[in-house]
């Protein structure tokens, strides 16, 4: 891949300037990338999608920066990466929603409750909707949660919490009580 980003540059100190960058810095911006994707195919693609950006958009300002210091290089990059990798996972987030047969795996019990259940869980604010889906439906941990939704997991839990209790509301609103609550 470095020989791709070295044919986009032009000039031989330039060349040198990002092939050192590179070298130094390629596995940390990737493990930043990781950290916020769901893959290690989104996150390579949101660092190659930086290194090009870098390239043809921010040339000049790479070159002033690299030679200053390679601790601010690094900052610079960071801060492209991390928003290139959560630009990409909001797009994700509007391009893949869930499957419209998304209860499927629970289908089996068949009952007309649960399927109230997965509508009043539909008419739930999206914050808490999306959570409950993942959480209930999907069976995914927070951990997991969090790094599709990129936020952290103590956010999930608060988000499950209140989304539990707007769910439990709304249950009730319908006319079932439940001892255990």
């Amino acid at each position: 891949m470095l020989a791709f980003y070295l044919s986009l540059i032009e000039g031989d100190e330039a060349k040198a300037r990002f092939e050192q960058f590179y070298q130094r810095f390629a596995p940390r911006l990737f493990a930043v990338a990781r950290r916020i994707l769901p893959s290690r195919e989104l996150a390579e693609d949101a660092v190659h999608t930086a290194m090009v950006k870098m390239i043809d958009r921010h040339a000049e300002q790479f070159l002033e920066i690299s030679q200053r210091s390679w601790d601010e290089t690094m900052a610079w990059a960071v801060t492209i990466v991390k928003h290139t990798a959560l630009n990409m996972l909001e797009k994700e987030k509007r391009t893949l929603p869930l499957a419209e047969g998304w209860d499927a795996p629970a289908q089996a019990e068949g009952t007309v409750e649960y399927h109230r259940l997965v509508e009043l869980i539909h008419t739930l604010p999206e914050t808490y909707r999306e959570v409950l889906e993942l959480r209930l439906v999907a069976e995914w941990d927070n951990g997991t949660i969090a790094r599709r939704l990129g936020i952290t997991p103590s956010a999930v839990a608060t988000r499950v919490s209140r989304g539990l209790r707007l769910l439990r509301e709304k249950v009730r609103e319908e006319g079932y009580e439940h001892d255990g609550q």
